[in-house]
């Protein structure tokens, strides 16, 4: 290779340290902040909405940025050792945040510790992120107008998912478990101080790049001409309304990517529970399945339009979903035959990873060829980095919306297996904008992409699959059932509650006699027919406390379940008891109980 290949190999070899380096961020940070701030389902919102919010601003501020400075690569060096920099005085420096919110005091409502944990998370994160959302876009614009614009688009941002999906994996399955919170931010600094001086070298190389991309087309540069002459020619028009469909097209595509991996994430934790680990394997596997649909998104430029190939892809991501809803009542049975034994909650990644793979890896795929192709259809009229940097800003800040939309509103209101419905339907509505886009006056094409449409929608509601909720959450009490018969032979009757909260799924189950709470699938708590109605280990575990307290006018219970341990608190003396639980559907199980 030239010298000019290992010059040109570097900055995509800088990106994907940098993707890694940020998701590690993004996991430690979160873990920090969440002692400080708390694990309810409010204040980890106001984490990831904090993290979304300075990605999408540094992407934006950062396609400002390139137009401007004439050493776009230096000034994404620069970025890389100011996140380096702060990264390791968060580590002495975040956990002492945990004193303003001790000064609130134990009677401050919940607007003002909504107020301060937004303003504490802000200001923890929006520096370093604002950041790290710029450096694409700067790095954008040192492309030197010798190769594909488009290309070299893709291969950049290709890199960075990449970094992002090696990241999630080694902060999942090595960093935090083994070396903690400290030592994994001290390892995402190094990796971006490589990354800068990766940048540096490269940019020593190459000598300075001007601030704008030369992009080939006569369209391209129309807002260059328009600005410098003063007096906008007739394709401006054209050219702003090519950026206005396209930012609208990458902000939905963000916000049905991101709702669709919190809707499935929390569909495959039924099966494989809510670990750390298990978190890790579907993080990796949507990421490395959007870096496949990057590469997908590159080779369908080249025989189709890009918006043509975006509305089509949006059209399979929609049949996807409805891949996933049939395949997962199958997943327990793939579980326990990947085992080889009759038990269905796996703990070895490898089964993870698999079952993850099987469910999440074509969803991701289609939605991963979203950005890349919509930033193929501006480029073909603007290349501009202020343009691209507005598009991923769109991108980054449409996910955080799905994602709390997802998360905090569907689900709650809807149910997983509708919101997954609609997840379809968006999908189509999605494609439908984009095919008749790009079909103009074509009416064979109008009348084509229109009945695709019908087919998908008509479809989901004529076969009308099921995720079987009520099997998926009781399959591991009777595994060698789940394996021979699957939810055919599931019989529900036992079922008596079922409720799907924001943070998790509720049921309730009557056998023989007992009452049997269960936290997505996994048993809580429950309540028995003959005395003392639940069992003497809960007992003693309740009633302990009172035997040794040295006061008994106030205790704290931290879980509320089935009201065991508050039962036995309020039994030994205690004068007053506070029980937190962070599930409201727990507490209107607890009720039924």
């Amino acid at each position: 290779m030239s010298d000019g290949g290992h010059r040109a190999a570097l900055v995509p070899t800088a990106l994907v340290l940098s993707g890694g380096a940020a998701l590690v961020y993004e996991n430690a940070w979160g873990r920090m902040l969440h002692r400080v701030l708390g694990v309810s389902d409010w204040a980890v919102a106001t984490v990831v909405a904090s993290f979304f919010l300075g990605m999408g601003l540094g992407a934006a501020v950062g396609g400002r940025w390139a137009r401007r400075t004439r050493a776009p690569v230096r000034a994404y060096a620069a970025l890389e050792v100011g996140v380096a920099a702060y990264a390791l005085l968060s580590i002495p420096l975040v956990p002492r945040l945990a004193a303003v919110v001790a000064t609130l005091g134990p009677d401050v409502g919940f607007g003002t510790l909504s107020a301060v944990r937004w303003a504490l998370s802000m200001l923890v994160l929006l520096p370093p992120t604002i950041a790290m959302g710029a450096t694409l876009p700067l790095l954008l614009a040192a492309h030197d107008g010798r190769t594909d614009f488009t290309q070299r688009m893709h291969v950049l941002y290709g890199a960075n998912t990449l970094g992002a999906a090696v990241g999630a994996a080694l902060t999942g399955f090595v960093l935090l478990p083994r070396i903690g919170v400290s030592a994994s931010v001290a390892s995402a600094a190094l990796g971006s101080l490589g990354a800068a001086a990766l940048g540096m070298v490269s940019a020593r190389g190459g000598g300075p790049h001007v601030g704008r991309v030369h992009a080939s087309g006569s369209v391209a540069r129309v807002a260059e001409v328009a600005e410098a002459a003063g007096d906008p020619p007739a394709q401006a028009s054209t050219l702003d309304t090519a950026t206005r469909l396209t930012t609208g097209l990458a902000f939905a595509a963000g916000a049905l990517s991101l709702g669709g991996e919190v809707l499935f994430t929390r569909l495959l934790r039924l099966v494989v529970q809510a670990t750390s680990v298990a978190f890790a394997a579907m993080l990796t596997t949507y990421l490395v399945g959007i870096v496949a649909g990057t590469a997908l998104a590159a080779q369908l430029r080249q025989r189709r339009a890009p918006l043509m190939a975006f509305g089509a892809m949006q059209l399979f991501a929609g049949a996807a979903v409805v891949y996933g809803i049939a395949l997962a009542p199958l997943v327990p049975r793939a579980v326990g035959l990947l085992r080889g034994e009759a038990e269905l909650i796996p703990h070895e990644p490898w089964v993870m990873l698999v079952v993850s793979l099987a469910l999440l890896a074509p969803i991701a795929t289609l939605v991963g060829t979203g950005l890349p192709l919509v930033t193929a259809t501006l480029a073909e009229r603007s290349a501009s980095p202020g343009a691209m940097g507005r598009l991923f800003a769109a991108n980054t800040l449409g996910g955080l919306v799905g994602a709390l939309a997802a998360g905090f509103l569907s689900v709650p209101a809807l149910g997983l297996e509708a919101s997954l419905y609609l997840l379809v339907v968006a999908h189509a509505a999605l494609a439908g904008v984009a095919l008749l886009a790009a079909a103009g006056d074509d009416v064979f094409a109008r009348t084509r992409g229109l009945l695709a449409l019908g087919a998908l929608v008509t479809g989901l509601f004529v076969l009308r699959p099921s995720i079987e909720l009520p099997f998926l959450l009781d399959a591991w009490n009777d595994p060698t059932n789940a394996i021979v018969t699957g939810a055919r032979g599931y019989d529900e009757e036992p079922l008596v509650y079922l409720r799907e909260g924001r943070n998790t799924t509720v049921s309730i189950l009557d056998r023989n006699g007992t009452l049997r709470l269960f936290n997505d699938g996994r048993p809580e708590s429950g309540i028995g027919r003959a005395a003392p109605l639940f069992g003497p280990e809960l007992v003693l575990l309740g009633g302990l406390p009172a035997l040794f307290a040295g006061a008994r006018d106030r205790a704290m219970i931290v879980g509320l379940g089935a009201g065991h341990s508050a039962t036995m608190a309020l039994a030994g003396g205690f004068e007053r008891v506070d029980v937190v639980e962070l599930e409201t559907a727990v507490v209107d199980a607890a009720r039924r109980l």
